[in-house]
């Protein structure tokens, strides 16, 4: 269940690297490790918002929603990832996100 101002997204798996995806906003990073995602993502996060503060814009405006198939994937994901550590800048508030580990055979198997 998604609350208010939480940012879902969804890491899976792509050949050597996991990838990232935003589902509420089409926010993209890659991480070597699974237990690093949290981090890569917070990181392209906070690095799209300082870009729109920059151009003007509010937090994450005028980034659309990543395509159908992302929220699928999170929602049939089953491991939980949080970030940890301190925020990469201080100009910006800890965004509430909700990260999941995706693995296709998890689907296969419901």
């Amino acid at each position: 269940m998604k609350t208010e101002g939480q940012i879902r997204a969804v890491a899976f798996q792509e050949g050597d690297v996991w990838v990232i995806h935003g589902v509420e906003f089409d926010v993209v990073a890659q991480a070597k490790d699974l237990m690093d995602a949290p981090a890569a993502f917070l990181k392209s996060l906070i690095s799209t918002m300082l870009i729109n503060q920059r151009l003007g814009r509010n937090g994450l405006e005028k980034i659309s929603a990543a395509p159908e198939r992302y929220l699928e994937m999170f929602e049939n994901a089953t491991v939980e990832l949080k970030p940890l550590g301190p925020m990469p800048t201080t100009e910006l508030k800890r965004p509430n996100i909700d990260l999941r580990g995706y693995r296709p055979q998890q689907a296969a198997a419901n």
